[in-house]
C-alpha cells in the first residue's frame, strides 16, 4: 500500500481545475514528509508509532549515556563479562548475588537453602562470610555462664522481633504456676512438712499403701515369689545341693527371704542346709551375707528350716535360687518359699 497518493492530471484545459489538482497533490507531499523521521532532526521528528525493521538493523548508535538510551553489544559485553561478573554455570533456583558495592562482580547462590538438622545458619568466623550451618551440638558448651553473657529473645511487645539481652537482664523465677498441668492450692500429703522453699518428707514418715494393691514393677516395694508345694517336691540325693525354684529379680536393690521343708523321709535325716543365691545348686562360703542356714540332728520326722534373708543388689536382670543340701539314709524330697522385695 502506497503511503503517499496523488491525482493524476488528464490535462491542463481547464486551468481552475488543475491548480487546484496540483495544489491538492501539494499538501499530500508536504504532509507525507512531515510525518517522516528527518536526518538533520528537522521538526517534527519524533515517532508516533513502533518502527517494524523487518529484521534489519540499527547501525553505528553510540554508547549509551542517560537511562532512556539504548545500549550496543560492545557496552552489554563490558557489563557482563569484566572481572567475571555474570559467571558461567549456576544450577536450577540459584541467583545472582553481589560481591562488592564497587563494581559488577556477581556469584551464583541457592535462595532458601535447607539447613541442616539441629543447626542455625550463620557466620561464626568473627568477619564478613557467607552463610554457613552451623551444628548446635557441635557448639562449645559454657559452664559457669555470666551476667554479660548474651541470649537470643523474641520480643513480643515488638512484633516479636529478633533480639538480645544478657542474663543478667532476665527475670528471676519467682514461682511454679503450675505442676503436670495442674493449677491452684495444693495440699500437703501426710508426712510432708512445708517451710520457706522447703517441701520435704518428714523423717520416718514416708506414707504406705493404703489398700491391698501390689507395687508395680521397678517401683520400690515390688515383690517377687516362688513356691514349691510338698506335692511337687524335689527329689534330693543325700550330700548333693540341689535347687529348690527361682525367681528372675530385674537390675536393683533386693531384701530376700526362703525356707525350706523335706517330705517323703524313709530313713534317717542328718543334716540341711539351705541358702539363697545367685549360682545353681552351688554350695556357698557361709554366712552368704546372711542367707545361709545349717541343722546338725538326726530325726526321722520331716521338718523345715530357713534359708535366711537378706540383701543382693543386681546390675541387671539375674536368676536368684534358692537350694539346699541334706545328708540322709534311704529318699527324702524337698519343696520350699523364696521371696524378695525392691528395698531401692
Amino acid at each position: 500500500m502506497s503511503k503517499v497518493t496523488l491525482n493524476d492530471l488528464a490535462n491542463l484545459q481547464n486551468e481552475t481545475t488543475a491548480v487546484n489538482t496540483i495544489n491538492g497533490n501539494n499538501a499530500v507531499v508536504e504532509t507525507a514528509f512531515d510525518n517522516t523521521l528527518s536526518r538533520d532532526g528537522t521538526s517534527p521528528n519524533q515517532m508516533g508509532a513502533s518502527i517494524d525493521m523487518n529484521g534489519n538493523r540499527i547501525l553505528n548508535l553510540p554508547e549509551a549515556t542517560s537511562d532512556s538510551e539504548p545500549i550496543v553489544l560492545s557496552q552489554f559485553n563490558d557489563i557482563t563479562t569484566a572481572a567475571g561478573n555474570v559467571p558461567a554455570g549456576g544450577s536450577s533456583a540459584q541467583v545472582l548475588t553481589k560481591n562488592s558495592n564497587t563494581n559488577y562482580d556477581m556469584s551464583w547462590a541457592t535462595v532458601g537453602a535447607n539447613t541442616a538438622a539441629y543447626s542455625i545458619k550463620g557466620n561464626a568466623t568473627g568477619s564478613p562470610a557467607t552463610a554457613t550451618d552451623i551444628s548446635i551440638p557441635a557448639l562449645t558448651q559454657k559452664t559457669v555462664p555470666t551476667g554479660s553473657d548474651i541470649v537470643l529473645v523474641v520480643d513480643a511487645a515488638a512484633s516479636n522481633a529478633l533480639k538480645y539481652a544478657t542474663l543478667a537482664t532476665l527475670p528471676s523465677a519467682t514461682g511454679v504456676s503450675n505442676i503436670a498441668g495442674n493449677t491452684g492450692a495444693f495440699t500437703l500429703s501426710t508426712g510432708i512438712t512445708n517451710s520457706v522453699n522447703d517441701i520435704r518428707l518428714a523423717r520416718g514418715q514416708l506414707p504406705g499403701e493404703t489398700s491391698n494393691g501390689s507395687a508395680s514393677a521397678g517401683n520400690i516395694g515390688e515383690y517377687i515369689s516362688s513356691t514349691v508345694l510338698a506335692g511337687s517336691a524335689v527329689a534330693l540325693t543325700t550330700a548333693v545341693a540341689k535347687d529348690v525354684t527361682s525367681i528372675s529379680l530385674t537390675a536393683g536393690d533386693w531384701d530376700l527371704t526362703g525356707s525350706v521343708f523335706t517330705t517323703a523321709i524313709t530313713g534317717t535325716l542328718q543334716q540341711i542346709e539351705a541358702w539363697i543365691s545367685s549360682t545353681t545348686a552351688t554350695q556357698p562360703t557361709r554366712p552368704n551375707s546372711g542367707m545361709d542356714i545349717l541343722w546338725n540332728g538326726s530325726t526321722t520326722s520331716n521338718m523345715g528350716v530357713s534359708a535366711g534373708a537378706g540383701r543382693i543388689s543386681l546390675s541387671g536382670t539375674t536368676t536368684i535360687y534358692l537350694s539346699t543340701l541334706m545328708t540322709f539314709t534311704g529318699n527324702a524330697s524337698a519343696y520350699g518359699f523364696i521371696g524378695a522385695r525392691r528395698a531401692r
